[in-house]
C-alpha cells in the first residue's frame, strides 16, 4: 500500500485500538432535588435583637488585685492571720512566722461577771446555835421509834394540829347560832394554840396503848438529847438565848405531864382500894 508523502503515518488496519486508553470525560451526577431539602431560613427579628443586646452588655468588671503580703510587701497575700481583729495577709510560711513573732499580744479576755451577794432580805440568817440541831443529828433515834411504833407519826400529827388555827367553817352562820351559844371558845391565838397542844400531849402520854408508849418514849428522847446539847455549853452559858427557853418550855410540859400521870395513877389506885 502506497503512503502519502509528507504526512504522518496512519496506523494500519491490522493494529488494534485500545478504547480503555482514551479518557472519556464523564459528567458529574447532579443532586436530585429532595422533598426534605428546605431553603435556608433567615434569622428572626427577636434573635437579631437578642444578639444585639448581648453585644451591648458591658464587660464584667475586672477582679480586684489581691492585697500584697503585709510582711514582705512584694508577693500577693494568699492567707490571712487567724488571730481575731488582725486578718493581715501573708504569702508564705516564713512570712507567717515572722508576723507571728512580732504580733502584739492578744487583749486580755473580759473578766467574768461577778455574782452579786444575795440580799439579806431574801435569805434567812444562819443560826449557829440552833437548839434543835442535835435532834436532826440524831434522826436515826426517831426513825427507830417510828419503826417500833407505826402509829407514832399520826399521833404526833394530831398533837401538832391542836397548835394550829382551826380551819374556816363551811356551815352557814345562821345554823351556828345554837352551837356558839353552848360553847364559847376564845378566839385562836398563839397562846391558845400552845395550851391546846399541851393538853393534847398530856392526853397522848397518858394513853395506855402502844401509841401512848411511843409518845412517851419520843418525849423522853427529845428531853435527853436537849440535855446533852446543854451540857456541851457548860454552866457559864448565857441563859437568855432561844435554846434555854425551849428547854424550859419542854421541861414545864414534861413536869405537867408527869403530874397529870401521877394524878391519874393515884385516882386509879384509890378506885381499886375503894377509897
Amino acid at each position: 500500500m502506497a503512503q502519502d508523502d509528507g504526512g504522518p503515518a496512519s496506523p494500519g488496519l491490522n493494529e488494534d485500538l485500545k478504547i480503555t486508553d482514551v479518557a472519556v470525560p464523564t459528567a458529574s451526577p447532579q443532586p436530585s432535588p429532595s422533598a426534605n431539602t428546605q431553603p435556608p431560613t433567615e434569622p428572626s427579628p427577636a434573635t437579631l435583637g437578642a444578639e444585639e443586646e448581648d453585644d451591648d452588655d458591658p464587660p464584667p468588671p475586672p477582679k480586684p488585685a489581691p492585697k500584697l503580703c503585709g510582711v514582705c510587701n512584694t508577693q500577693p497575700g494568699k492567707y490571712k492571720c487567724p488571730r481575731p481583729g488582725c486578718a493581715m495577709p501573708y504569702c508564705s510560711i516564713p512570712c507567717h512566722k515572722s508576723h507571728k513573732e512580732n504580733h502584739p499580744p492578744d487583749p486580755p479576755p473580759p473578766p467574768p461577771p461577778t455574782s452579786q451577794p444575795p440580799s439579806q432580805t431574801n435569805t434567812t440568817p444562819s443560826q449557829p446555835n440552833d437548839p434543835y440541831k442535835i435532834l436532826l443529828d440524831h434522826a436515826h433515834v426517831f426513825q427507830g421509834l417510828i419503826k417500833k411504833y407505826p402509829s407514832l407519826p399520826s399521833a404526833l400529827d394530831a398533837i401538832q394540829s391542836q397548835t394550829l388555827p382551826p380551819p374556816p367553817s363551811t356551815t352557814p352562820s345562821f345554823l351556828q347560832g345554837n352551837n356558839t351559844r353552848k360553847r364559847k371558845e376564845p378566839p385562836w391565838s398563839k397562846d391558845v394554840g400552845l395550851r391546846k397542844g399541851a393538853n393534847a400531849l398530856k392526853k397522848a402520854r397518858t394513853d395506855p396503848s402502844d401509841t401512848g408508849d411511843g409518845v412517851r418514849e419520843f418525849c423522853d428522847a427529845v428531853l435527853y438529847l436537849l440535855s446533852l446539847d446543854g451540857d456541851k455549853d457548860g454552866p457559864g452559858k448565857d441563859k437568855g438565848g432561844p435554846r434555854p427557853l425551849a428547854e424550859r418550855a419542854v421541861k414545864e410540859v414534861g413536869e405537867e405531864v408527869r403530874r397529870e400521870e401521877r394524878r391519874v395513877l393515884e385516882g386509879l389506885l384509890r378506885e381499886e382500894e375503894g377509897v
